[in-house]
């Protein structure tokens, strides 16, 4: 990453010959940023003039990298809304012409509090108005600017004719990779079924929501929490590049319970970004109940021992929503009905299923 928050030299930023800016403490209405206090400020010494139109120049940047990344900087600005303002701008042939960095196409400029109005006096797009305080904002760079290897940024400043006010202070620049965004896609087991049908693993769609490639043979953090026991922690080693969009299916190691009929709660997350919240939206943890149906019942035991077996009559308990099937060890059908008089002593096998509710069945 490059960072420069103006403390030496003014970062090696450079202004426009003759221009009102400067790097300084700021003073008066202007708050200082804690653990960086020098910051460029256009008019530092009271109101900006009029018709103004001046800008601060970065040293080269190179940024040729398979990455997209991100441009971040503060600002505080007092200024005439809609009419005086300040945008940033980029080129690539050392100034002879100048591209807006302008809004990216995902719809987080509100969130980047990047900005989307025109100002008069720029002819552009550009922040105006005023800040409540120092305020955080950040831009996706052109996909072109990652070919890039000699790369300048500059803040630009404009005032109409009237209205004067403190103006903009700029601070904290930096430009880095965009960082991860790895989410829960799905829930894929358990799933709502019959008792004992789950496997004791809880298996998950993983998915790549970022912009860049997470290389493969990195390890990313999941856990879960389930039916309100202590969150428990797996590594996924990814075997291969992870790409933007795709998804990869993980297991954890460690089972879980579901041996009773009733309701469960279970929430999967992963823990791999800093700020889960970076991108606008939390897209790391998914949350579901989960229903086990309950068994049918037949009210008999395994074995049961006669000396007369073909005068027996086995009797399940009858329920209007079962469908019974009685069969022998060779498959045969002996009855549909809820008792069975057996034929003689051997093995015989019960299939009871719900059919009038749950549909689980027994065997």
């Amino acid at each position: 990453p490059s960072e420069v928050n103006f403390e030496t030299a003014g970062g090696y930023w450079k202004p426009e010959k003759g221009s009102t800016w400067l790097c300084k403490t700021p003073d008066g209405s202007i708050p200082i940023i804690s653990g960086s206090p020098t910051s460029w400020i256009v008019s530092p010494f009271g109101s900006y003039i009029n018709n103004d139109y001046s800008y601060i120049e970065s040293s080269c940047y190179d940024i040729a990298t398979s990455e997209r990344q991100i441009l971040e900087l503060k600002y505080w600005m007092e200024s005439e809304g809609g009419k005086d303002g300040a945008n940033i701008q980029y080129t690539t042939n050392d100034g002879q012409s100048w591209q807006l960095l302008d809004t990216n196409s995902f719809g987080w400029n509100t969130t980047w509090n990047w900005y989307t109005q025109q100002v008069d006096a720029l002819g552009d797009l550009g922040w105006s108005g005023t800040s409540p305080a120092w305020i955080t904002a950040r831009q996706l760079l052109p996909p072109a600017l990652s070919f890039e290897p000699k790369v300048k940024f500059r803040v630009v400043w404009a005032s109409d004719e009237a209205n004067n006010y403190r103006g903009v202070a700029i601070d904290d620049f930096k430009i880095y990779s965009a960082p991860p965004d790895v989410g829960v896609l799905s829930i894929d087991v358990p799933v709502d079924t019959c008792l004992n049908e789950n496997p004791d693993q809880i298996s998950v769609s993983i998915k790549n929501h970022g912009l860049n490639t997470i290389s493969a043979s990195d390890t990313l953090l999941l856990g879960y929490q389930f039916d309100g026991n202590p969150s428990v922690y797996d590594t996924l080693l990814l075997s291969e590049d992870f790409e933007q969009g795709d998804t990869v299916q993980f297991t954890f190691s460690e089972s879980i319970d579901m041996s009773e009929a009733r309701f469960y709660n279970l929430s999967v997350f992963t823990l791999v970004e800093s700020d889960p919240w970076f991108y606008g939206s939390n897209n790391d943890t998914i949350s579901k109940t989960l229903e086990i149906f309950p068994l049918p019942v037949t009210g008999i035991p395994d074995t049961i021992q006669s000396r007369e077996p073909d005068t027996v009559i086995i009797r399940a308990n009858k329920n209007p929503d079962y469908a019974y099937s009685w069969s022998d060890t060779l498959g045969s059908e002996l009855s549909t009905g809820d008792t069975l008089k057996v034929p003689g002593d051997g093995v015989y096998y019960l299939l009871v299923t719900n059919v009038g509710g749950n549909g689980c069945s027994i065997l």
